[in-house]
């Protein structure tokens, strides 16, 4: 019996790097909807802030809410925050999430590895 068997890298590799972004982004999405659910909320615009951005050359994200007034908002646990929402918001969703991007990469490999 004979096998021939071809390896196409640059494929794989490529493969393999949008498998990574992908899970990276759905980590990190999963992480800002989390925080959504806490962050104070007044009229909702810290809220609409939040955002997630990809550094696909350092395989990075960066989940952020941009107003003058976040950090403060994020940091400052004297703050009343009322109907469940509350200070360190962004950092309580990642600590609930810790593991989440190992487990998404890991479903990305398997769909890739299924086809």
């Amino acid at each position: 019996m004979k096998f021939k068997v071809q390896m196409y890298d640059a494929q794989v590799r490529k493969d393999l790097k949008a498998a990574k972004r992908k899970a990276l982004f759905k980590a990190a999405e999963k992480i800002l909807e989390e925080s959504n659910r806490i962050v104070p909320l007044d009229e909702g615009t810290l809220q609409r802030s939040g955002e997630v951005d990809i550094d696909v050359v350092g395989g990075e994200a960066t989940i952020s809410y941009d107003t003058p007034y976040a950090a403060r908002q994020h940091e400052d646990v004297t703050l009343n925050h009322p109907n469940g929402r509350e200070a360190k918001y962004l950092e309580k969703a990642m600590r609930a999430n810790e593991g989440v991007h190992q487990k998404l990469y890991a479903d990305e490999l398997k769909k890739l590895f299924k086809e």
